[in-house]
């Protein structure tokens, strides 16, 4: 477990958690937001996306009262990338972050807002903490 917020927790994801992510990103209604609707993914490129890679970026899946609900994942800048968004004179860490909720029944409620504000407050924890680890 990455942390847990009352009833949201965040965990590594787990390559057994590729079934759910293939039905999410099939789901007209989340690839509006993802990707786009025309671009529902396969077993294949679900894998390729979100397991067959070494790139730093830590993979989460999020759940809700235990249900698996939705996706965050989270990385340190790059140079590059810190400049494109104007913290190149930043001095520190940046991260990045990106999520959703696939469950539909679960938008509109506040989850996400939670998800967004939870996963800064255990960034600045463990950037305070000296942990580079993260996980």
């Amino acid at each position: 477990m990455i942390y847990q917020t009352g009833p949201l927790s965040v965990r590594l994801l787990k390559r057994s958690d590729n079934l759910l992510l293939q039905k999410w990103l099939s789901d007209p209604a989340v690839l509006e937001f993802y990707e786009g609707r025309d671009r529902p993914f396969d077993l294949k490129s679900v894998n390729q996306k979100f397991f067959d890679r070494d790139d730093g970026v830590k993979r989460c899946l999020v759940e809700y009262e235990g249900a698996g609900i939705g996706y965050i994942q989270f990385y340190e800048l790059d140079e590059e990338t810190r400049e494109l968004y104007g913290y190149s004179d930043f001095i520190g860490t940046v991260y990045g972050t990106d999520q959703f909720i696939s469950e539909t029944e679960y938008w509109n409620k506040g989850i996400g807002t939670l998800l967004v504000k939870a996963m800064a407050d255990y960034l600045l924890h463990k950037k305070q903490a000296g942990n580079a680890d993260y996980t």
